[in-house]
């Protein structure tokens, strides 16, 4: 789910669990990395999207590259066995 789709973002990552499901968290452009320290220790799947959500056609926007670079620090420092993704604009050259 998208971190801003709901205001307890811990409350809908345990529910989820509840149902026997794995739980991910995806992080739109604006929304920062530091999301994840909330959460990180309860998630299965971190996204990172490198553009904006429900318009297509769009370029790669170079922020996520940090934005992941940042994501997988923290999840190698929790430990955990997460999966990190990205989505939007992927191309050969980026």
């Amino acid at each position: 789910m998208h971190a801003e789709a709901t205001t307890h973002l811990d409350r809908s990552i345990q529910a989820i669990h509840e149902t026997g499901a794995k739980a991910g968290v995806a992080l739109n452009p604006h929304t920062p990395e530091g999301v994840l320290d909330y959460v990180l220790e309860r998630l299965d799947l971190v996204l990172v999207m490198s553009v904006n959500p429900g318009f297509g056609g769009q370029s790669f926007i170079d922020s996520a590259l940090r934005k992941t670079e940042q994501a997988r620090k923290r999840i190698e420092a929790s430990g955990r066995d997460i999966r990190l993704e990205v989505d939007g604009g992927i191309k050969v050259d980026n």
